[in-house]
């Protein structure tokens, strides 16, 4: 599976062959259907193995917070903690999207939905008796917030190695909090404070 992870990463899934994964993982091509019924089985066991959306919904299910502000900056950190602890295996979700038009990942996703969906009504809930979020739809928060946050670690890991150390590409407390100030807040001044 090793070997076939590379080599997905590397020239993507279908210019892959079994024959080039069995002879980077030192076997011969007919000993690969002793353990997976083809090239498609190995992908897939990839994705399962790499639990990138379990992750994420156990992230958004663990987090908490007394507040909507506090709540949703321990969720955006645990958030992007997850992301970075399956960033290896990150690029498989793209191989998915280009080749095989999202059908692994779609199915992936959904084992997750209930956390994510679960967080998002908390925050809702949180927001409406605290009187502190305006009256948002727990969907429209939820991808306002996955949005901000899953493109803002994107930015973090594949920019940087296009344009080398990049000032605000780095995973740290203060672009966070920017960020969790921009979705809270917005980016534009009140009419009471212009200047």
């Amino acid at each position: 599976m090793q070997a076939a992870l590379q080599l997905f990463l590397r020239q993507g899934y279908h210019a892959t062959t079994i024959r080039q994964i069995a002879g980077a993982a030192g076997i011969v091509p007919g000993a690969v259907y002793n353990h997976f019924t083809g090239k498609e089985a190995i992908y897939l066991a990839l994705l399962h193995e790499a639990g990138v959306y379990a992750a994420i919904g156990r992230a958004l299910a663990a987090a908490s917070g007394d507040s909507v502000e506090t709540l949703m900056r321990d969720g955006a950190y645990r958030l992007l903690a997850a992301l970075k602890a399956h960033s290896e295996v990150m690029p498989l979700l793209f191989v998915d999207v280009l080749e095989f038009e999202t059908r692994n990942v779609v199915a992936l996703a959904a084992e997750a939905l209930p956390h994510i969906v679960s967080f998002f009504s908390r925050l809702a809930a949180l927001g409406a008796e605290t009187g502190e979020l305006k009256p948002v739809r727990p969907d429209v928060l939820a991808r306002a917030f996955l949005g901000l946050f899953v493109s803002y670690f994107f930015t973090v890991r594949f920019f940087s190695r296009v344009v080398g150390q990049f000032p605000g590409l780095d995973v740290n407390a203060d672009v966070v909090d920017d960020f969790l100030n921009i979705l809270a807040h917005g980016v534009l001044r009140s009419a009471d404070n212009k200047e």
